[in-house]
């Protein structure tokens, strides 16, 4: 699936005890007309991705 980065609308992160105790998250990208949901990925490697989203959103002026 590919994803434009201007059309999403946020990303969910969803963790556990048992998903904390490897590190590891459960991510979606949410927007306007569906949500995709991501593999499990490290903490780190999903705030890189909450970064660069936000970093990308930040200097587009255009709204969808």
């Amino acid at each position: 699936v590919i994803v434009k980065l201007e059309r999403v609308q946020f990303l969910k992160r969803k963790t556990g005890p048992l998903l904390n105790r490897f590190g590891l998250c459960r991510n979606s990208i949410v927007t306007a007309g569906e949500v995709i949901e991501l593999p499990l990925m490290h903490i780190d490697k999903t705030k890189e991705l909450e970064r660069h989203c936000m970093n990308f959103l930040e200097k587009v002026d255009t709204d969808v």
